[in-house]
């Protein structure tokens, strides 16, 4: 599906839905003989390794790695380099910093919660 269309495009959710319906993060396909590891690999911005703006919103982002990590999965950030400078795109390392954040606070205050 990325090839068709952006990384935060609904049709990727199917991935997440697949993920977030096991009892364990692991996906049993008839054809493997053993379970393999729910992994979502999504790039930051509109294609693998490339790309001037991130694509995603906070929201959706926090809310599609929430499901995939709560049921035990994997998520994996594709950051493109800034070929003109030779460093890592910025937009891209402060998006998933604020999303990592989100994350933490989410987890921390459902703890929190869970102590009541």
């Amino acid at each position: 599906p990325l090839k068709r269309a952006p990384p935060n495009d609904p049709v990727n959710l199917q991935n997440v839905d697949n993920i977030a319906n096991t009892t364990d993060g692991y996906l049993r396909i008839k054809a493997r003989p053993k379970p393999i590891l729910g992994h979502m690999f999504m790039p930051t911005c509109a294609q693998w390794n490339s790309g001037k703006n991130v694509v995603w919103e906070d929201d959706t982002a926090v809310e599609w790695m929430t499901r995939v990590l709560d049921a035990g999965g994997a998520w994996t950030w594709n950051i493109p380099l800034d070929n003109h400078r030779c460093v890592l795109h910025n937009g891209a390392i402060e998006f998933v910093t604020r999303v990592g954040k989100r994350l933490l606070e989410e987890r921390k205050g459902s703890a929190e919660r869970d102590e009541l």
